[in-house]
């Protein structure tokens, strides 16, 4: 009788205080409101989906500032109730804590809670208020991850207007990209993708801005081959190297940047035995490299850039296209790049190449070693 007499006196004056009810009912409300949860139905998460993926930088950008003041309540909400549910919450050191949530941004811990916004755009597209505002976007951190797509690598370009492009219009975006230091970017062609499946999802998982640049083949200049056979030869013959930049993988270069998913990475161009038979029937085989001469000649628009040679007036001074680049060329002036093809009866053909075709080659072969010791290879340091 005394033990409850006494529990009596030291029960609470009842009912929740007024200010918690009051905050309560907005965690409720605002929580509810929110899409992303369990019990969203299948029509609610592809309206979301949609909602979050976009054709362009500048739509995305408006998107996410017209939105932003929603996540900070959101994530407001979300932090308040973690501290109720704990009992923790004291409103002499919280309230004014929450009153100025969020008006210095937020950090990428409360942002990585949201869906992140995925821009896929053609490389075509990107014009210079395009380019402005991707620029924006990658160095501020933003959580949109961009897919910028190539359909064409070889950008011929017209008389004296210089150099073939040679992804003019979106190699620019990737090295501004990694130059930032902060922005996770994967460069790959379509063939190679499911092989970097893994640094794909990486880049996906990184908290801040990625960007993920893939060839994709379709050309429509290479005759019959398919686009994923022309996507692959654009990797091997250094025209579309894969590579990745990693901030999230260490402190150093040699930790982030990875070149090593190329073939042969250590080699100026990869080397395979072709094997053929000769005009005596008997078997042959040689060692051929696949250069950029080679991955121009698969399209239509570089026929110009190359002759035909008739087998009888074949010479020993037609070097071929990776020996002529590496410099064979000085023992004799009068030697000539050549290639070896094969046409449409299965026949070995070489042909002769022009010098602006080499010029490229070398600027190619020259961009690739910058690639190489980046990545830690053949360092002239």
């Amino acid at each position: 009788g005394a033990l409850s007499s006494l529990l009596t006196k030291a029960s609470p004056g009842g009912g929740m205080p007024e200010a918690r009810r009051r905050r309560v009912e907005w965690l409720l409300a605002t929580l509810r409101a929110h899409p992303f949860g369990p019990d969203a139905t299948e029509g609610a998460a592809e309206d979301v989906l949609q909602r979050y993926t976009f054709t362009s930088c500048t739509t995305a950008h408006t998107a996410y500032r017209e939105r932003l003041a929603g996540v900070v309540e959101l994530a407001k909400a979300l932090a308040i109730a973690e501290l109720e549910i704990a009992g923790a919450y004291k409103e002499s050191r919280h309230d004014l804590f929450f009153e100025a949530f969020g008006d210095g941004g937020l950090d990428p811990a409360d942002l990585a809670l949201f869906p992140d916004y995925l821009v896929v755009i053609n490389a075509r597209a990107i014009d210079a208020a395009e380019n402005q505002t991707l620029t924006q976007v990658l160095s501020a951190g933003l959580p949109i991850k961009v897919l910028v797509r190539s359909d064409d690598v070889l950008d011929e370009v017209a008389p004296g207007e210089g150099h073939i492009g040679f992804g003019r219009l979106s190699r620019p975006v990737a090295s501004m990209a990694m130059g930032l230091n902060e922005v996770y970017v994967a460069q790959a062609t379509a063939s190679h993708l499911y092989r970097y499946r893994t640094k794909i999802a990486r880049g996906l998982e990184f908290h801040g801005a990625a960007l993920f640049r893939v060839f994709s083949g379709a050309t429509g200049h290479c005759g019959s081959l398919p686009p994923y056979l022309v996507a692959a030869a654009a990797m091997e013959s250094r025209a579309f190297p894969a590579w990745t930049y990693d901030p999230s993988a260490g402190a150093d270069w040699a930790s982030r940047f990875d070149v090593t998913d190329n073939p042969q990475p250590d080699r100026d161009w990869p080397v395979a035995t072709f094997a053929y038979e000769d005009a005596s029937h008997q078997a042959a085989r040689e060692e051929m490299a696949f250069t950029l001469v080679d991955f121009a000649a698969c399209d239509r628009r570089y026929a110009r850039h190359f002759a035909r040679v008739p087998m009888e007036r074949w010479t020993p001074r037609m070097l071929a296209a990776d020996r002529f680049l590496a410099g064979d060329a000085r023992k004799d002036p009068d030697a000539v790049p050549s290639l070896a093809m094969v046409d449409g009866g299965n026949r070995l053909q070489k042909v002769l190449v022009d010098d602006k075709l080499m010029r490229e080659a070398r600027r190619c072969q020259a961009m690739w070693h910058s690639l190489q010791e980046l990545g830690g290879i053949h360092s002239s340091h």
